[in-house]
């Protein structure tokens, strides 16, 4: 509720005193803010933003191999599991009750190896998403603090984002298009040194 206060204070002008205060447009870099006082405001569009970081796609193309490799070795494990079944349903017959019940023990545990080893995959899956979208995140938050010191010295950079909770703002003071090309060529360089 105070971040909705804030920035509806930002917007309007109010700040607290309730006089309105001229909203001048700033520029800085490409792009124009909205000045309250001695505060400027930039918006970004994070939506955007995430979607079209190149990080972003390498970690989701990095995220979906990983996946597929577990899938595989698992898919693996599985059908060899399924030849072992079936080769005993075959000679299980021909066996003796010792030796059918030691097979089926045997088996039993492999298939309760095979679920643990599914669900072992699957949190080693859920934990890298989130190790990576973390890193994605943490670089662009420090990009955006690095790019408002070079480029726009704002007061604040706000997401305008659909669940940002920003339910306006004008298209002038919108950075999305300037940030995206520079957090994309930094990146570019950096991945370019490896």
């Amino acid at each position: 509720m105070a971040a909705l206060c804030l920035g509806a204070a930002l917007m309007t002008g109010c700040a607290g005193s309730g006089k309105q205060e001229s909203k001048a447009p700033v520029a800085a870099g490409n792009a124009a803010a909205v000045q309250t006082g001695a505060m400027t405001v930039a918006t970004v569009n994070t939506d955007t933003l995430f979607a079209q970081y190149k990080m972003v796609v390498d970690v989701t193309d990095e995220l979906d191999k990983t996946e597929k490799k577990l899938q595989a070795d698992l898919q693996k494990q599985a059908q060899d599991f399924q030849t072992e079944y079936e080769n005993y349903l075959k000679v299980g017959a021909t066996m003796t009750l010792s030796e059918q019940r030691k097979k089926e023990e045997y088996l039993t545990k492999k298939r309760e190896s095979l679920e643990q080893l599914s669900a072992r995959y699957e949190t080693q899956l859920v934990t890298l998403r989130l190790q990576r979208m973390e890193e994605v995140q943490n670089a662009v938050f420090e990009f955006i603090e690095r790019y408002n010191a070079e480029h726009g010295q704002y007061t604040f950079v706000i997401s305008n984002a659909r669940t940002s909770g920003v339910l306006y703002s004008p298209a002038n003071i919108d950075i999305t298009d300037e940030v995206l090309a520079a957090i994309n060529a930094e990146y570019g360089q950096k991945k370019g040194k490896k």
